[in-house]
């Protein structure tokens, strides 16, 4: 006896149990799409993140540089009303502007006028006592 494969009809019971079937492969197909998705954004982020750094790296490798937090000093120079600002690292000036205005105003002491007195008392009381 020979054993082929051939089309058959189906029942109503078979369509449905199929259409059930068919129901809940879409359904978890939706699913693993929605998780690809998922797995594919965290990758291509996670790709993204280690291409800004191998560019950075590349970058300052060309340059033989990279940008660090430096202290610096500003230097006013009062006769040709310049302001320089100096690297303490290498002495260098990387910028110069002009002083503005309100930089020219000379800061004064200002002393309160109630710790003036009383300090006047006490040096009168003391000179007082010597007497």
């Amino acid at each position: 006896m020979k054993i082929e494969r051939l089309p058959c009809k189906l029942t109503n019971d078979e369509l449905r149990v199929k259409g059930e079937e068919l129901a809940r492969l879409i359904s978890n197909m939706s699913e693993v799409e929605l998780a690809k998705k998922a797995k594919t954004a965290e990758f291509n982020g996670r790709i993204g993140d280690l291409q800004e750094k191998q560019d950075a790296l590349s970058h300052e490798i060309n340059q033989k540089a990279e940008v660090r937090e430096v202290k610096c000093e500003e230097e006013f120079n009062w006769e040709t009303n310049v302001v320089e600002t100096i690297r303490t690292d290498t002495g260098a000036v990387i910028h110069t502007r002009i002083i503005r205005p309100e930089e020219r105003q000379r800061k004064m002491e200002v002393v309160d006028m109630g710790e003036r007195r009383a300090g006047r008392q006490e040096a009168d009381d003391e000179a007082s006592a010597t007497d």
